[in-house]
């Protein structure tokens, strides 16, 4: 792809996530490739790209608690001598 082409696609993505909530914008940069992502967070303000960050690392990388074993928390403590 040309550069001049890629510069727009990347100008459309990131208005298309401005227009958008943070969730929102969090599920379709989650679409895109992670050097795509990191060039429109470092696009955005420092918190509305620490909000979205937040939401795709929630989303797509954090296992809800309500879903790990048992055994997770029922395990005994080593002790340290």
């Amino acid at each position: 792809m040309n550069p001049k082409a890629e510069s727009s696609e990347l100008n459309d993505l990131l208005r298309a996530v401005r227009a958008r909530v943070s969730v929102d914008a969090a599920e379709l940069l989650a679409q895109e490739d992670p050097q795509r992502i990191e060039s429109v967070l470092r696009a955005l303000p420092q918190d509305l790209a620490l909000r979205i960050a937040f939401h795709i690392c929630r989303k797509h990388f954090v296992r809800p608690i309500s879903r790990l074993p048992a055994s997770t928390f029922l395990s005994p403590a080593k002790s340290v001598n």
